[in-house]
């Protein structure tokens, strides 16, 4: 009696913990039946009453033990959830550039073992590391054109970019922040423009006159501040010129230190003396050309004509005779 009351007590017990290794009766007078009415435990004439051993499970059906299949070799003592119990091992792996950590030790029977790819951070083409890729790693460098490389940038792979030793002659290396064994690497520019075909100049601000000097490279973008436009005429005070204007390239207008380059002409009425401006004709001067102030022939004066100098009463003549003047109503051309 009192055997049957522990028999049902341990039943009790194994009840509450499910999942646990189950506890089979050794006890003396332990029968067969009272044995298999524990989930998990089995009966053999060898061992009498016992639970699975590691590498087998619990078959509920036949009430047996059966080993593992070998796609999951292995499970832990006393399998009681039938071949779900079994599972095979989940190991790192390593890989090209970094490793595959498994998420879990274990992958149970008809599941598979799943991993985080994490790559190394050195290695590679100039030692720059890797990325993953899927299940794989690659390395954040790749070869390109022109012994050239592409960087990955954290979404994808930049252009091809060059080191200095790959820009021609007039050309220049400019830096897009990348380094291959501490070169530099970025995109070769031309060193320097005829400003007439820089970028970014507004060749039409230039309009009936010429573009000259050249636009060099600053960084990006190309400095501008040396180019001219020169015009052969503009208007000036009281007649003409030619102009030279530097660029300005926050309005795109040539607009800056302009400087007069020549003179051309004169108004009616004006000629200059110095050749830079033009100045109401003086007194007893005439106008040569275009533009010159030329002082009248000794005694002569300009009347009427601003081309054109006479003598005339006022002026005294001599010679081996006497001193004599031209009669008031009379005229000589002097020029």
């Amino acid at each position: 009696m009192l055997k049957h009351v522990l028999f049902i007590f341990c039943m009790c017990l194994i009840s509450i913990g499910a999942n646990a290794m189950p506890n089979c009766p050794t006890a003396d007078g332990t029968t067969q039946t009272d044995c298999e009415q524990i989930t998990g435990c089995v009966w053999t004439i060898a061992s009498g009453c016992a639970a699975c051993t590691e590498n087998n499970y619990y078959d509920s059906s036949s009430k047996t033990c059966k080993s593992c299949p070998s796609g999951y070799p292995n499970s832990a003592v006393g399998s009681v959830n039938g071949i779900s119990d079994c599972y095979k091992p989940c190991e790192t792996e390593t890989i090209t550039g970094g490793k595959r950590v498994p998420s879990s030790d274990k992958a149970y029977h008809n599941t598979q073992c799943t991993y985080t790819t994490q790559c190394d951070n050195d290695g590679g083409d100039c030692d720059l590391g890797f990325h993953p890729n899927g299940d794989n790693c690659v390395s954040n460098v790749t070869s390109c054109d022109n012994n050239g490389f592409k960087f990955y940038n954290g979404t994808g792979f930049s252009d091809c970019f060059v080191s200095s030793s790959s820009c021609g002659s007039g050309e220049q290396l400019v830096g897009r922040g990348h380094t291959c064994n501490n070169i530099p690497y970025g995109v070769c520019k031309t060193s320097a423009f005829s400003c007439s075909t820089a970028p970014g100049l507004n060749t039409s601000a230039c309009n009936g006159g010429t573009i000259s000097g050249d636009a060099t490279l600053n960084g990006e973008t190309y400095n501008l501040s040396q180019c001219t436009c020169e015009k052969e005429s503009v208007p000036v005070s009281n007649g003409n010129a030619g102009e030279k204007c530097f660029y300005n390239a926050s309005s795109n207008i040539f607009n800056i230190d302009c400087v007069q380059t020549a003179l051309n002409s004169c108004n009616d009425g004006y000629c200059s003396t110095d050749g830079r401006n033009c100045i109401p004709i003086p007194e007893n001067y005439y106008k040569n050309g275009a533009r010159d102030c030329v002082q009248c022939p000794n005694g002569s004066y300009r009347s009427g004509s601003e081309t054109t100098c006479t003598w005339d009463s006022r002026t005294e003549f001599s010679d081996s005779i006497g001193r004599f003047t031209i009669p008031a109503s009379g005229k000589i051309i002097a020029k």
